[in-house]
């Protein structure tokens, strides 16, 4: 009966360990399909969760639309050269692959993903001008997997504003 009892024990643990890689190794490889994630942020409606953050273009009318959790600043730059920064300040930051988009259009999907079990977070850039030395930005920061992100894509958006900021010359507040 002992016997019994251990062999049972252990097949469930192995069961569980198996269950965890598997679990695991799919979250680390978990493809981010370009039909599926690369979407307009400007037309974007949040998920509902508080896993994702939402920011629209200042000084336009899609600043004025629901469900955006900020408004992003006015740039004196056009929305190509804002877009090239953004791209280049989201490439700098870790575990960041680019997996649609253009910046020359003014449209970039990225994935980031976390440093241990490599969970994927997509965040979708839309430059947009407001004449030819004027320009804003609508992203959407979400996660692929989970209900809360402690806040993590609130702070990408920031870092990568603050980032565009040090780029070029300070940013207007948005009217």
């Amino acid at each position: 009966m002992r016997q019994r009892l251990v062999k049972l024990i252990l097949l469930f643990g192995a069961t569980v360990a198996v269950f965890s890689v598997t679990t695991a190794l799919y979250i680390r490889f978990a493809p981010m399909t370009v039909a599926r994630w690369q979407i307009d942020p400007g037309d974007a409606h949040k998920s509902g969760t508080p896993n994702d953050f939402l920011l629209r273009p200042g000084g336009t009318s899609i600043a004025d639309r629901t469900g955006a959790d900020g408004v992003a600043p006015v740039y004196a730059v056009g929305f190509p050269d804002l877009a090239r920064h953004l791209l280049a300040a989201a490439l700098a930051e870790p575990r960041t692959t680019r997996i649609a988009g253009d910046w020359r259009f003014g449209d970039l999907t990225l994935v980031q993903r976390s440093r241990f079990l490599g969970f994927p977070d997509a965040i979708s850039i839309q430059t947009e001008s407001l004449g030819p030395d004027r320009s804003s930005v609508a992203i959407y920061s979400r996660s692929r997997f989970g209900h809360s992100d402690a806040g993590v894509n609130r702070v990408r958006v920031e870092r990568l504003l603050a980032a565009v900021a040090g780029d070029l010359a300070d940013p207007q507040p948005a009217p």
